[in-house]
Protein backbone atom coordinates (compact mmCIF):
# COMPACT_ATOMS: atom_id res chain seq x y z
CA UNK A 1 0.00 0.00 0.00
CA UNK A 2 2.99 2.40 0.87
CA UNK A 3 4.22 2.49 -2.47
CA UNK A 4 0.54 3.12 -4.14
CA UNK A 5 0.62 5.94 -1.73
CA UNK A 6 3.38 7.47 -3.14
CA UNK A 7 2.60 7.06 -6.83
CA UNK A 8 -1.44 8.77 -5.95
CA UNK A 9 0.47 11.72 -3.95
CA UNK A 10 3.16 12.69 -6.84
CA UNK A 11 1.03 14.72 -9.57
CA UNK A 12 -0.21 16.77 -6.22
CA UNK A 13 3.24 17.70 -4.84
CA UNK A 14 4.10 18.49 -8.42
CA UNK A 15 1.29 20.27 -9.18
CA UNK A 16 1.94 22.68 -5.68
CA UNK A 17 5.38 22.91 -6.81
CA UNK A 18 4.40 24.29 -9.74
CA UNK A 19 1.86 26.47 -8.16
CA UNK A 20 4.93 27.84 -5.79
CA UNK A 21 7.56 28.37 -8.90
CA UNK A 22 9.26 31.54 -8.35
CA UNK A 23 8.88 33.72 -11.45
CA UNK A 24 12.55 34.27 -13.13
CA UNK A 25 14.86 35.29 -16.13
CA UNK A 26 17.59 33.47 -18.13
CA UNK A 27 19.60 35.85 -19.45
CA UNK A 28 22.24 35.20 -21.32
CA UNK A 29 25.61 37.40 -22.75
CA UNK A 30 28.47 37.50 -25.26
CA UNK A 31 30.93 36.37 -22.86
CA UNK A 32 31.56 34.86 -19.98
CA UNK A 33 29.90 36.52 -16.73
CA UNK A 34 31.90 34.23 -14.10
CA UNK A 35 34.03 35.32 -11.70
CA UNK A 36 35.36 32.51 -9.48
CA UNK A 37 32.46 30.86 -8.39
CA UNK A 38 30.54 33.45 -8.67
CA UNK A 39 28.91 36.12 -11.39
CA UNK A 40 31.34 39.66 -12.39
CA UNK A 41 29.53 42.20 -9.89
CA UNK A 42 29.59 44.45 -13.17
CA UNK A 43 27.08 42.70 -14.27
CA UNK A 44 25.41 41.93 -11.24
CA UNK A 45 25.03 46.39 -11.03
CA UNK A 46 24.16 46.42 -13.74
CA UNK A 47 21.06 44.19 -14.02
CA UNK A 48 19.95 45.05 -10.21
CA UNK A 49 19.76 48.52 -11.46
CA UNK A 50 17.69 47.77 -14.27
CA UNK A 51 15.11 45.60 -12.54
CA UNK A 52 15.57 48.26 -9.22
CA UNK A 53 13.86 50.43 -12.29
CA UNK A 54 11.16 47.78 -13.03
CA UNK A 55 10.08 47.77 -9.30
CA UNK A 56 12.00 44.97 -8.24
CA UNK A 57 13.24 45.02 -4.27
CA UNK A 58 17.25 44.24 -4.49
CA UNK A 59 16.64 42.14 -1.15
CA UNK A 60 14.29 39.67 -3.48
CA UNK A 61 16.72 39.06 -6.11
CA UNK A 62 18.33 36.05 -6.49
CA UNK A 63 20.88 35.57 -9.36
CA UNK A 64 22.51 32.02 -9.86
CA UNK A 65 24.97 30.46 -12.78
CA UNK A 66 23.54 28.28 -15.15
CA UNK A 67 24.78 24.96 -14.84
CA UNK A 68 27.37 24.35 -18.11
CA UNK A 69 26.85 28.11 -19.38
CA UNK A 70 29.43 30.60 -18.11
CA UNK A 71 27.63 32.98 -20.69
CA UNK A 72 24.12 32.72 -18.83
CA UNK A 73 22.34 33.61 -15.49
CA UNK A 74 18.88 32.80 -13.62
CA UNK A 75 17.29 35.57 -11.90
CA UNK A 76 14.54 35.23 -9.38
CA UNK A 77 12.48 37.89 -8.82
CA UNK A 78 9.77 37.69 -6.66
CA UNK A 79 7.87 34.80 -4.54
CA UNK A 80 4.27 35.71 -6.01
CA UNK A 81 3.15 35.03 -9.79
CA UNK A 82 3.98 38.14 -12.20
CA UNK A 83 0.96 39.55 -13.38
CA UNK A 84 0.50 40.81 -17.03
CA UNK A 85 2.14 44.35 -16.67
CA UNK A 86 5.15 43.27 -14.67
CA UNK A 87 5.84 40.52 -17.80
CA UNK A 88 5.40 43.87 -20.41
CA UNK A 89 7.39 45.79 -18.49
CA UNK A 90 10.02 43.19 -18.23
CA UNK A 91 9.77 42.30 -22.02
CA UNK A 92 10.03 45.89 -23.30
CA UNK A 93 12.67 46.31 -21.25
CA UNK A 94 14.66 43.41 -22.42
CA UNK A 95 13.76 42.84 -25.77
CA UNK A 96 14.99 45.51 -27.49
CA UNK A 97 18.86 44.92 -26.47
CA UNK A 98 18.49 41.23 -28.43
CA UNK A 99 16.96 42.77 -31.36
CA UNK A 100 19.67 45.87 -31.75
CA UNK A 101 21.95 42.74 -32.39
CA UNK A 102 19.91 42.01 -35.13
CA UNK A 103 22.15 44.53 -37.71
CA UNK A 104 25.41 42.90 -36.93
CA UNK A 105 27.59 42.67 -38.59
CA UNK A 106 26.84 45.87 -40.13
CA UNK A 107 27.80 46.93 -43.74
CA UNK A 108 28.97 50.41 -44.19
CA UNK A 109 28.76 51.67 -47.99
CA UNK A 110 30.36 54.35 -49.31
CA UNK A 111 28.30 56.18 -52.16
CA UNK A 112 28.16 59.22 -54.54
CA UNK A 113 26.52 62.30 -53.81
CA UNK A 114 26.46 63.51 -57.28
CA UNK A 115 26.39 60.24 -59.16
CA UNK A 116 28.15 57.34 -58.95
CA UNK A 117 31.56 56.10 -57.63
CA UNK A 118 33.86 54.77 -59.90
CA UNK A 119 33.87 51.49 -58.20
CA UNK A 120 30.99 49.84 -55.53
CA UNK A 121 32.68 50.84 -51.69
CA UNK A 122 30.72 47.93 -49.45
CA UNK A 123 32.77 46.18 -46.62
CA UNK A 124 31.24 44.74 -43.09
CA UNK A 125 32.54 44.80 -39.14
CA UNK A 126 31.44 44.47 -35.67
CA UNK A 127 31.83 47.86 -33.50
CA UNK A 128 34.41 46.12 -31.59
CA UNK A 129 37.67 47.37 -31.20
CA UNK A 130 41.22 47.80 -29.89
CA UNK A 131 41.30 51.12 -27.65
CA UNK A 132 43.99 53.89 -28.43
CA UNK A 133 44.86 57.75 -27.67
CA UNK A 134 46.41 59.57 -30.14
CA UNK A 135 46.45 63.50 -30.53
CA UNK A 136 44.40 64.93 -33.49
CA UNK A 137 46.79 66.60 -36.21
CA UNK A 138 50.61 66.65 -35.86
CA UNK A 139 50.75 69.96 -33.59
CA UNK A 140 53.23 72.48 -33.75
CA UNK A 141 56.96 71.21 -34.35
CA UNK A 142 58.46 73.73 -31.52
CA UNK A 143 55.92 72.08 -28.54
CA UNK A 144 58.91 71.15 -25.96
CA UNK A 145 58.50 66.98 -25.65
CA UNK A 146 57.25 67.23 -22.53
CA UNK A 147 54.08 70.39 -23.58
CA UNK A 148 50.61 69.29 -22.27
CA UNK A 149 48.36 68.07 -25.50
CA UNK A 150 44.50 67.25 -25.56
CA UNK A 151 44.31 63.33 -26.43
CA UNK A 152 41.32 61.79 -27.88
CA UNK A 153 40.23 58.67 -27.63
CA UNK A 154 39.56 56.00 -30.91
CA UNK A 155 38.48 52.74 -31.59
CA UNK A 156 40.17 50.53 -34.89
CA UNK A 157 37.74 48.17 -35.98
CA UNK A 158 39.09 45.84 -38.35
CA UNK A 159 36.57 45.28 -41.27
CA UNK A 160 35.55 41.80 -42.60
CA UNK A 161 36.09 42.63 -46.19
CA UNK A 162 38.88 45.64 -47.25
CA UNK A 163 38.08 48.76 -49.60
CA UNK A 164 40.20 49.87 -51.83
CA UNK A 165 43.06 52.38 -51.35
CA UNK A 166 40.98 55.81 -50.57
CA UNK A 167 41.30 58.44 -47.97
CA UNK A 168 37.77 60.01 -46.46
CA UNK A 169 37.13 63.73 -45.34
CA UNK A 170 34.22 64.68 -43.50
CA UNK A 171 32.45 67.70 -44.12
CA UNK A 172 34.16 70.38 -42.30
CA UNK A 173 30.72 72.96 -41.79
CA UNK A 174 29.81 71.89 -38.70
CA UNK A 175 26.15 72.59 -37.51
CA UNK A 176 24.86 72.20 -41.06
CA UNK A 177 21.78 70.26 -41.07
CA UNK A 178 22.75 69.71 -45.00
CA UNK A 179 25.99 67.92 -44.20
CA UNK A 180 25.77 65.74 -41.14
CA UNK A 181 28.84 64.11 -39.93
CA UNK A 182 28.56 61.26 -42.61
CA UNK A 183 28.99 63.81 -45.67
CA UNK A 184 32.45 64.62 -47.09
CA UNK A 185 34.93 63.59 -49.63
CA UNK A 186 36.83 60.63 -51.02
CA UNK A 187 40.14 60.30 -52.85
CA UNK A 188 40.42 57.29 -54.98
CA UNK A 189 43.74 57.70 -56.13
CA UNK A 190 47.11 59.81 -55.82
CA UNK A 191 45.53 62.64 -58.39
CA UNK A 192 44.05 63.50 -54.96
CA UNK A 193 41.01 64.48 -56.86
CA UNK A 194 38.19 64.81 -53.71
CA UNK A 195 34.70 63.40 -55.05
CA UNK A 196 31.27 64.34 -52.91
CA UNK A 197 30.59 61.01 -50.79
CA UNK A 198 28.83 59.82 -48.06
CA UNK A 199 28.76 56.80 -45.23
CA UNK A 200 26.10 54.90 -45.03
CA UNK A 201 25.65 52.51 -42.49
CA UNK A 202 22.84 49.99 -42.21
CA UNK A 203 22.92 49.90 -38.49
CA UNK A 204 20.72 53.00 -37.45
CA UNK A 205 21.78 53.32 -34.16
CA UNK A 206 25.35 53.97 -35.64
CA UNK A 207 24.07 55.78 -39.02
CA UNK A 208 22.45 58.38 -36.17
CA UNK A 209 25.86 58.73 -34.04
CA UNK A 210 28.15 59.11 -37.25
CA UNK A 211 25.30 61.85 -38.66
CA UNK A 212 25.14 63.79 -35.56
CA UNK A 213 28.65 63.58 -34.58
CA UNK A 214 28.70 61.63 -31.19
CA UNK A 215 31.34 59.84 -33.49
CA UNK A 216 33.58 60.87 -35.92
CA UNK A 217 34.96 57.81 -38.81
CA UNK A 218 38.43 57.76 -39.92
CA UNK A 219 39.05 56.03 -43.42
CA UNK A 220 42.63 56.88 -44.45
CA UNK A 221 46.01 54.72 -44.19
CA UNK A 222 47.81 57.97 -43.90
CA UNK A 223 50.29 55.92 -46.65
CA UNK A 224 49.51 58.20 -49.71
CA UNK A 225 46.64 55.84 -50.78
CA UNK A 226 49.11 52.82 -51.52
CA UNK A 227 47.37 50.52 -49.35
CA UNK A 228 44.19 49.13 -48.80
CA UNK A 229 42.32 49.59 -46.07
CA UNK A 230 41.51 46.95 -43.45
CA UNK A 231 40.03 48.85 -40.60
CA UNK A 232 37.77 51.85 -39.67
CA UNK A 233 38.35 54.34 -36.96
CA UNK A 234 35.88 56.24 -34.83
CA UNK A 235 37.00 58.70 -32.99
CA UNK A 236 34.39 58.71 -29.36
CA UNK A 237 35.75 61.30 -27.43
CA UNK A 238 38.61 64.11 -25.16
CA UNK A 239 40.44 62.31 -23.09
CA UNK A 240 41.31 65.80 -21.96
CA UNK A 241 45.29 67.15 -21.72
CA UNK A 242 48.15 64.86 -20.73
CA UNK A 243 51.78 65.43 -21.80
CA UNK A 244 52.76 62.65 -24.70
CA UNK A 245 55.69 62.40 -26.97
CA UNK A 246 55.07 61.76 -30.48
CA UNK A 247 51.71 61.28 -32.61
CA UNK A 248 50.46 58.01 -30.37
CA UNK A 249 50.59 58.66 -26.36
CA UNK A 250 52.34 56.72 -23.54
CA UNK A 251 49.66 56.75 -20.98
CA UNK A 252 49.40 53.71 -19.49
CA UNK A 253 46.75 50.31 -19.42
CA UNK A 254 44.43 52.05 -16.97
CA UNK A 255 43.95 55.07 -19.95
CA UNK A 256 43.01 52.53 -22.43
CA UNK A 257 40.18 51.54 -19.99
CA UNK A 258 38.99 54.64 -19.51
CA UNK A 259 38.94 54.92 -23.11
CA UNK A 260 37.03 51.92 -23.44
CA UNK A 261 34.60 52.83 -21.24
CA UNK A 262 34.36 56.16 -22.60
CA UNK A 263 33.42 53.83 -25.87
CA UNK A 264 30.81 52.52 -24.12
CA UNK A 265 29.10 55.80 -22.66
CA UNK A 266 28.34 56.78 -26.22
CA UNK A 267 25.49 53.61 -26.03
CA UNK A 268 24.81 52.21 -29.47
CA UNK A 269 26.26 50.53 -30.93
CA UNK A 270 29.61 50.27 -28.95
CA UNK A 271 27.92 49.43 -25.67
CA UNK A 272 26.40 45.69 -27.64
CA UNK A 273 30.27 44.67 -27.83
CA UNK A 274 31.92 46.10 -25.39
CA UNK A 275 31.68 47.01 -21.65
CA UNK A 276 30.56 44.33 -18.64
CA UNK A 277 27.19 45.08 -18.42
CA UNK A 278 23.46 44.58 -19.42
CA UNK A 279 23.62 45.84 -22.72
CA UNK A 280 25.84 42.51 -23.25
CA UNK A 281 22.27 40.82 -23.69
CA UNK A 282 21.84 37.90 -27.11
CA UNK A 283 18.89 36.31 -25.44
CA UNK A 284 16.13 36.33 -22.81
CA UNK A 285 13.91 34.03 -21.78
CA UNK A 286 10.86 34.69 -19.06
CA UNK A 287 9.89 31.36 -17.03
CA UNK A 288 6.67 31.51 -14.81
CA UNK A 289 3.41 29.83 -14.69
CA UNK A 290 2.09 32.48 -17.37
CA UNK A 291 4.97 32.62 -19.65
Amino acid sequence: MRPLLRTAFLPICLLLAACGQEPQVKLRFDESIREGAGIKGTYLDSLQRLLQELGYRPGHLRYSLVDGDEQALMVKLQSKPLDATQREALTARFTPIVQAREHWPATLEITGIQGELPTPLRTSFIAHGRPFLVKRGNGNPFNRPSSREEVFCRLEVKLNEELPPLSFQRARNRGDDEHPGSMGEIALDSENVRIPARLRFSDPELQKAVDERQVEVIIDNDDYLTSPIKKLVFEVGSMGKHVLIGQRTLLGDGYHERCADLAVDVGRPFNLFMGHGVDRLTSFELLDNEG
